[in-house]
């Protein structure tokens, strides 16, 4: 496919959602019968809008050659992505907003009951990323700008985390805006010129956000709500483990593994430190998720630091010290809760007070 093929599919893109807001008007008899052809002209409107990330795709991979100048190649794709994404985001809107009017025809496979709404977005969530992926250089603004489209899908997933809290939403699961973000982490660490933690940290501070927010929430646990689903989630869900176990495992497992293949006093240091504030909001909170998250990571980051790593790029001073003070942390918070809890509850039943 020649760009200019790909140019021309863009704008019938556009061409085509306009044509489905005019057929959505007027009140005649004949505006009626042509109203039947609003929602799969929209719908068109959105599978055209693919041609933005394939043509994203072709230039990323070098089967069309353009002349960008100055501009990055990542910033062409991302451009032409949207360009291909705007029009299928707004026919998803169009195509929601005629199935709720009183006097929308229903069409046969794209009623809401057939087609959840939450899907008709994903396309142009998907186009975004699919048209970049392939652009990816070892060039600083490429890895920037394809971090900052990683945070622009985990934004977003929290946006819809807080749209479920209170009530339902048109936009796509959490799971699917994160799985879109951690590829496009992978994708923007593969030149490895940024350490892992630019993109582990992010990715489980917001997962940790989404689950934050669903506890805040007052849908879980209600008298006649359905149980949570793959879905739903992180709505419908109770506990610390489904909501919070994700975002701290995210943020341990990517470390952990790094320090063992490359290890590095700041790396073991933001692990411990890590496990540490997991520790303390879990016995504070009475939460069992990153209460026992975090003593589990403790033997298993010094481990990994005293058996394999340490003097071989991890420093034993710092480290040491580390070690002092964690240990000191923790037998305060033993201490305090010895004396809060009295001496009649056992380890197991203390444990079984956390959530």
């Amino acid at each position: 496919m020649a760009s200019w093929r790909g140019y021309g599919l863009v704008a019938a893109s556009w061409a085509l959602f306009g044509l489905g807001l005019l057929l959505d008007r007027g009140a005649s008899l004949r505006a009626e019968r042509l109203r039947t052809l609003c929602t799969p002209t929209l719908a068109v409107a959105i599978v055209v809008g693919a041609a933005g990330a394939i043509q994203g795709v072709r230039f990323g991979v070098g089967a069309d050659m353009v002349a960008v100048g100055t501009l990055p190649l990542v910033a062409l794709c991302l451009v032409i992505g949207l360009a291909g994404a705007v029009p299928a985001a707004a026919a998803a809107r169009a195509i929601t907003s005629h199935a709720s009017a009183p006097h929308a025809v229903r069409i046969r496979g794209l009623r809401a009951g057939q087609l959840s709404a939450r899907w008709l977005y994903a396309p142009a969530a998907l186009y975004v990323g699919l048209a970049t992926w392939t652009s990816i250089e070892r060039d600083w603004i490429a890895i920037w700008l394809m971090w900052s489209l990683m945070l622009a899908y985990l934004t977003a997933m929290v946006l819809v985390a807080m749209r479920l809290r209170n009530g339902r939403t048109s936009l796509p699961p959490v799971w699917f805006l994160f799985a879109l973000a951690f590829i496009t982490a992978i994708v923007a660490w593969s030149p490895r010129q940024l350490r892992v933690e630019w993109f582990s940290l992010p990715l489980g501070l917001f997962l940790l956000a989404a689950g934050v927010a669903a506890m805040r929430g007052r849908q879980a646990g209600t008298a006649g709500t359905p149980p949570g689903t793959f879905n739903s989630w992180p709505t419908r869900w109770r506990g610390s483990w489904p909501l919070l176990a994700p975002g701290f495992g995210v943020m341990f497992l990517a470390s952990i593994l790094a320090t063992f293949t490359d290890p590095q006093t700041w790396r073991a240091i933001l692990v411990i430190g890590v496990a540490l504030v997991a520790i303390l909001v879990g016995s504070s909170l009475k939460l069992s998720a990153p209460f026992l998250m975090g003593i589990i990571v403790l033997p298993i980051e010094n481990i990994f630091v005293f058996v394999v790593q340490i003097g071989r790029g991890i420093e034993s001073v710092p480290w040491w010290i580390t070690l002092a003070v964690v240990g000191a942390v923790l037998l305060i918070i033993a201490v305090t809760y010895e004396r809060r809890a009295g001496d009649d509850n056992s380890i197991a039943a203390r444990l079984r007070d956390l959530a």
